[in-house]
């Protein structure tokens, strides 16, 4: 069970901000809060320990955020680039996820759904062998191109030797134009 709001919670919100700014912005002690504070003659000005539980809350609640923050930060760099439907619906529960666990740190009363947590493993591991499947078919794709390419310079080789071979003159550059219109197809 909560207990009562600290008073550094019942401050006015531009306060808590200029507190949250001095202390992880500036990284300004304890100290120098309650001195500010007391420069503001507050009807009710926080005590020094209430500052002190209050920045810690604060620190942890801010750690935790920048934990979620670089565990989605990998999904969206692992997964991210395949822009549809089903990523952005993965990201969103692991946001879920991460976000039930922060609060469960935090002492509130959350439930971790047990199949929201399988739900995500269930669809990360589809779209892993998903991106698997199109890496392969990619990779044939290329080595097919390769080959291709291949036969095209093993052929312009081949003419080039039996020209110079003959002694007809060889222009590189029309050699260099036909290897380009086989491979590419660019007519110049």
């Amino acid at each position: 069970k909560k207990g009562p709001k600290s008073k550094v919670d019942l401050l006015d919100e531009k306060i808590q901000a200029e507190l949250r700014r001095l202390l992880f912005d500036e990284g300004r002690t304890i100290d120098d809060i309650v001195d500010y504070l007391q420069t503001l003659r507050l009807e009710d000005t926080p005590s020094r320990s209430s500052i002190a539980r209050w920045s810690a809350s604060t620190a942890k609640i801010r750690a935790d955020m920048d934990r979620m923050r670089s565990v989605t930060g990998q999904l969206v760099k692992e997964f991210g680039d395949q822009d549809n439907d089903a990523t952005r619906f993965l990201l969103q529960i692991a946001q879920t996820i991460a976000f039930k666990l922060m609060d469960n740190q935090a002492g509130m009363e959350t439930t971790l759904d047990v199949e929201e947590f399988m739900l995500l493993m269930k669809g990360l591991k589809d779209l892993s062998t998903a991106r698997k499947s199109a890496f392969d078919a990619e990779e044939k794709v290329l080595e097919r191109v390769r080959r291709e390419q291949a036969k095209v310079f093993d052929k312009a080789q081949k003419e080039i030797s039996a020209a110079a071979a003959s002694g007809r003159p060889v222009d590189p550059l029309e050699a260099l134009r036909k290897v380009r219109e086989d491979i590419y197809g660019i007519v110049s």
